[in-house]
């Protein structure tokens, strides 16, 4: 929001903005910011998912051949 907040929309086109359209704008603004925190926190989470099974099998078909650490 800080990056947008040079920009206003009623100063070119001389609409005025209501409490409400200022109220929508910001709620479209935080739900996408939700949206997207929630998306990177899935794909952050099934990384660490696939890491672990990953490292998992190793370990195991490490002792399956014999190789013990």
């Amino acid at each position: 929001m800080l990056s947008l907040s040079w920009f206003h929309v009623g100063r070119t086109t001389g609409y005025k903005l209501t409490v409400l359209v200022q109220v929508g704008i910001r709620l479209a603004c935080d739900v996408v910011a939700a949206g997207v925190g929630l998306g990177y926190f899935a794909w952050v989470a099934r990384r660490k998912v696939r890491e672990e099974e990953a490292s998992q099998r190793r370990r195991r078909e490490e002792r399956e051949n014999g190789i013990l650490w």
